[in-house]
């Protein structure tokens, strides 16, 4: 074992030479809340940051209309209302690649119906989409 310093609390904890490898970003954090906290734009950890963090890349949202509820079944709650990029591409944030969709709906959007689990990487073919 060796040991290693949390880099969000500082305390210190043991890891196997194995799992040392398996950071990205050569970091180490004692548990998986310190990881998500120290991912968090204000913890000031900018290592550990996606690339596109602070750079109002994603801003997309402003360029959609959430009143207008989801546009599959119509749920208008706002806190389950997200965007679906239509092509998948996160990086074309044109509004015609733009739709609200509620929770439940988005998973049916990226849903591999040969395994019927979630994967945000495929897109679910629009014609079996009402079959779900």
């Amino acid at each position: 074992m060796v040991e290693v310093k949390c880099t969000y609390c500082n305390k210190k904890f043991n890891k196997s030479p194995s799992r040392l490898k398996n950071s990205k970003s050569g970091l180490y954090f004692c548990c998986r809340k310190h990881k998500d906290m120290a991912q968090r734009l204000v913890s000031g950890i900018f290592e550990i940051h996606p690339s596109h963090y602070g750079t109002g890349e994603y801003s997309y949202r402003s360029k959609v209309t959430f009143e207008t509820g989801c546009e599959d079944c119509g749920e208008k709650r706002k806190f389950m209302l997200i965007v679906h990029h239509k092509n998948g591409d996160r990086k074309y944030n044109k509004l015609e690649n733009l739709e609200v969709l509620c929770q439940n709906c988005h998973c049916k959007r990226h849903l591999d119906i040969k395994t019927m689990k979630l994967n945000h990487y495929k897109l679910t073919p629009r014609e079996l989409i009402n079959n779900l």
